[in-house]
């Protein structure tokens, strides 16, 4: 659905934090060939910051895109009037 957000996540921790950026390339790749339009955002967290995650969506909690999200900056004018 169209501006709908979604999670999900991947249980079984990374062996390294290396292995989670190498992983998510290949997660981004595939996941934009299959929603092309899609904004999202893929992140690597301790295994603290994931369990606070995890407990905030099951709360409820709404994933949303981080405010430096390129999606949530101004549109720049592009060219010139002369």
């Amino acid at each position: 659905m169209l501006g709908e957000c979604r999670s999900f996540w991947q249980d079984v921790p990374y062996v390294s934090l290396n292995e989670c950026h190498s992983s998510s390339q290949q997660v981004v790749e595939y996941l934009s060939g299959q929603f092309p339009d899609s904004d999202g955002e893929i992140y690597c967290m301790t295994q603290a910051e994931f369990d606070q995650w995890k407990i905030d969506i099951n709360n409820g909690g709404t994933p949303e895109l981080r405010p430096d999200h390129p999606s949530k900056q101004p549109v720049q004018p592009q060219g010139t009037d002369a």
